[in-house]
């Protein structure tokens, strides 16, 4: 399988335990589902910084960065094409996860 870009989200623990499967459509056949893998990260609902990984575990986020690591090296992706939920979908602004940089978070890939 090829991958045209890896998607970090957010989800918060109540979505997880009712089993809510998440969907997108952006109108870019780039950031669909066949082409793209999403790695949902479970936790509290968590505010919306921006600016670091503020209310994630240390491990947890150096964990998710490893993790983001051994797919982009598995599936040849790009760093630039390693996108945030709040970057691929439509309208934008209308998701906030990951409640971290994106920008930071390529930059420590």
């Amino acid at each position: 399988m090829k991958s045209s870009y890896l998607e970090c989200q957010s989800l918060p623990i109540e979505t997880a335990k009712k089993g809510d499967i998440h969907e997108f459509f952006t109108g870019n056949r780039l950031y669909s589902n066949a082409y793209a893998i999403g790695i949902e990260a479970e936790g509290a609902v968590l505010p919306a910084t921006n600016s670091r990984h503020t209310n994630w575990l240390e491990v947890q986020y150096q964990n998710y960065l490893r993790g983001i690591r051994a797919l982009k090296t598995a599936f040849n992706v790009p760093t630039g094409r390693v996108m945030g939920h709040k970057e691929v979908v439509s309208p934008l602004g209308r998701k906030i996860d990951p409640n971290f940089s994106m920008a930071k978070f390529r930059a420590a890939l």
